[in-house]
């Protein structure tokens, strides 16, 4: 069992550059800090064949094993062990804030922005582009405890901006 919640799930799309983004940033900040390890949730596209991918696309995976937990549990699990989440275009999101994670939405320099809350009303998520950005705001409680005040009022506008009667489930 996972002692404490320095936890941050990483939940890519189900795309291979989008996994081979996450696992770049990650690696780029596990190698120059210690704050954080990572519960890595494949695209349900990838079961059966996430060791394969890895040894193909993540060569200093085994560098990391110690930080980075690839996940076999239940979501729920995973977000039970958590404080983070960080994102870009997964709906995941939505659950995990539901769950009370702190959405950050990874917007890596040159690329467009996938953020399914970027519309919110509300002060929603963070976004970060570095992984001093992800260090920093491991320490920024008052910014998390916002988010999470603001919760019902995010998924509320989430729901309204993208007419999704789906999302009433989370909420």
């Amino acid at each position: 069992k996972l002692q404490n919640r320095t936890f941050c799930v990483v939940a890519p799309e189900g795309l291979d550059s989008e996994n081979i983004k996450f696992f770049n940033f990650i690696s780029d900040y596990l190698n120059n800090y210690n704050n954080l390890r990572f519960i890595w949730r494949f695209h349900p596209i990838y079961y059966g064949r996430e060791n394969n991918f890895i040894q193909k696309n993540f060569k200093n995976f085994s560098k990391f094993r110690n930080k980075i937990i690839l996940s076999k549990n239940s979501i729920d699990n995973d977000f039970r062990n958590s404080k983070f989440l960080l994102f870009r275009g997964s709906t995941v999101v939505v659950k995990g804030l539901n769950k009370n994670l702190i959405p950050i939405n990874l917007k890596l320099k040159n690329d467009l922005s996938n953020n399914y809350f970027m519309d919110s009303k509300n002060f929603s998520n963070l976004q970060i582009s570095e992984p001093k950005d992800l260090n920093d705001l491991v320490f920024k409680h008052k910014i998390q405890n916002k988010i999470l005040y603001n919760k019902n009022k995010i998924l509320n506008d989430y729901a309204i901006i993208n007419n999704n009667i789906k999302t009433k489930y989370f909420i």
